[in-house]
């Protein structure tokens, strides 16, 4: 196996792959003795060597083609492209149907891109153990036909004058799997799929990465993830379907470790998304854009069935924004570590939107915020741990007066949240603040369950002054230790999110 580090960080394993024949030890037509190995392939296969290809060749190991061009023009549907060690040509258009098999990412590279689109019978694509590098609009793409990527590294890819620069880019697809890849430093998206019935990255079965009864943001040492994806422009990962395609088939990344993109780590929208023990961190802000969040569930249709998970084994932290911002009309559960976030752990923002934590969530270190839901979105808190919350000023993207704020968990702007269980501690400011800037129409409103637990805040409850809500009924319900003060009326409201 030949491990792959991201700076510093073991991140990944890439495909260690079967050898096969060497190039036969003979005379060519037109040139010399033919020497190397090859990646195990069927015996039909079409090798290309960029030491001993010979235009006259026939693409067997004794005579292989010297370019993936001339290969392409012998090509045949199911048939298999095997490259030898080397750098070579891209930028061609294949037929689906097909594989593309190289030596492995450290031996094999691929120059210009490859692009997959259907001629005729529209089966699956492989691509495997190659570097694909300085692409064109996209590194692999694959137009109508599922794609399968295995031990590749994507890297470079240029945008055109339309945009793109995505790493990988699958469209109207069945199925897109990746597995024990890296996609890295792309101009756009390092993954970008959308209408794919099913996107399945990384691998479930992998070690979990989160550390147990850690203080948040921890990663286990020496970790290794399936995939990495990380350094892309546009953001990491990019999941949006149709609303149709996939019969409400669930989406996975798992096993990844998705760092330093630009935007988003993950994003899904328009579908049903399963992150489980993944890293998704430093997430920053692109020039262009304000958003730069760790997983954001969106929606562009009202149409589609839109759901999150994301998994006790998963750490989602140093995100310059929200670790997690929910922001369609769906529903979503959270038992991660969102921790050391830049603009909160947690974010619910939509009408109707519907977040549960569970137990093992732990949300440490968030600055502003542990979590906030505002605009008819509810958070449903049953069991998750909110810790040691950090003053931090901001001003809100939709304008409205900025905060410098440090709440456990703010409610604001026609937010609601059921507090069911669970614990506050160690915030700097409230534990709960309750606001309501007066121009979103709606109340913020907050329930709480007698199993809530607040400890070692200056106070448990804060209410901006333009609020209505002075008090609740249920308010007292929560276990409040003696030290913690009930109430404080703010002076000034402001905006939540």
């Amino acid at each position: 196996m030949t491990s792959i580090r991201v700076r510093g960080r073991i991140v990944a394993t890439a495909l260690a792959f079967v050898v096969g024949a060497a190039c036969a030890q003979q005379e060519t037509v037109d040139g010399p003795p033919c020497d190397g190995t090859w990646p195990e392939a069927p015996a039909d296969a079409l090798h290309v060597s960029a030491v001993c290809g010979q235009a006259a060749g026939d693409g067997s190991p004794a005579r292989p083609l010297p370019t993936l061009a001339d290969a392409v023009e012998q090509l045949a549907p199911g048939q298999t492209i095997v490259l030898g060690s080397g750098t070579f040509v891209g930028g061609v258009t294949l037929p689906c149907s097909v594989t593309v098999a190289g030596a492995g990412a450290g031996d094999t590279v691929v120059d210009g891109g490859l692009i997959f689109k259907p001629a005729g019978a529209a089966g699956p694509v492989a691509v495997r153990g190659m570097t694909v590098r300085k692409g064109s609009g996209t590194g692999i793409s694959a137009i109508n036909c599922s794609l399968y990527v295995v031990g590749a590294t994507i890297k470079h890819t240029q945008s055109v004058s339309k945009g793109g620069g995505h790493g990988v880019q699958v469209v109207g697809a069945p199925k897109l799997v990746l597995r024990q890849t890296r996609i890295e430093a792309n101009a756009g998206v390092g993954l970008l799929a959308s209408g794919v019935g099913q996107v399945l990255v990384g691998d479930r079965a992998g070690p979990s990465p989160r550390v147990a009864g850690g203080k948040g943001g921890e990663v286990v040492t020496g970790w290794v993830a399936d995939s990495a994806i990380g350094g892309n422009l546009g953001g990491g990962v990019y999941i949006a379907g149709d609303g149709m395609r996939g019969g409400g088939l669930v989406h996975s990344v798992a096993g990844a470790w998705v760092l330093d993109n630009r935007t988003y780590g993950v994003a899904v929208y328009n579908g049903i998304l399963d992150v489980d023990r993944s890293v998704i961190q430093k997430t920053r802000r692109h020039p262009n854009a304000d958003h730069a969040d760790g997983v954001v569930l969106g929606q562009a249709d009202g149409a589609s069935v839109v759901h999150l998970r994301v998994g006790p084994d998963c750490v989602i932290g140093h995100n310059e924004r929200a670790g997690v911002l929910i922001a369609a009309v769906g529903t979503a559960e959270v038992h991660a570590d969102v921790s050391k976030n830049g603009l909160g752990g947690l974010a619910v923002q939509a009408p109707t939107s519907e977040l549960t934590t569970a137990s093992q969530a732990l949300l440490a270190h968030n600055s502003g915020f542990g979590a906030v839901v505002t605009n008819g979105g509810r958070l449903i808190l049953d069991g998750a741990t909110i810790r040691d919350t950090a003053f931090s000023s901001h001003g809100s993207p939709s304008g409205g007066l900025p905060c410098t704020l440090a709440a456990g968990l703010l409610i604001g702007e026609g937010g609601r949240a059921s507090l069911e269980r669970g614990m506050i501690r160690g915030t700097l400011g409230s534990a709960i603040r309750l606001q309501n800037p007066g121009h979103v129409g709606e109340h913020a409103d907050v329930v709480v369950g007698d199993n809530l637990l607040i400890r070692d805040t200056p106070a448990a409850f804060s209410v901006s002054k333009s609020s209505k809500h002075k008090s609740h009924p249920s308010w007292s319900n929560a276990h409040i230790d003696k030290s913690v003060g009930v109430m404080t009326i703010e002076v000034k409201a402001c905006s939540a999110f």
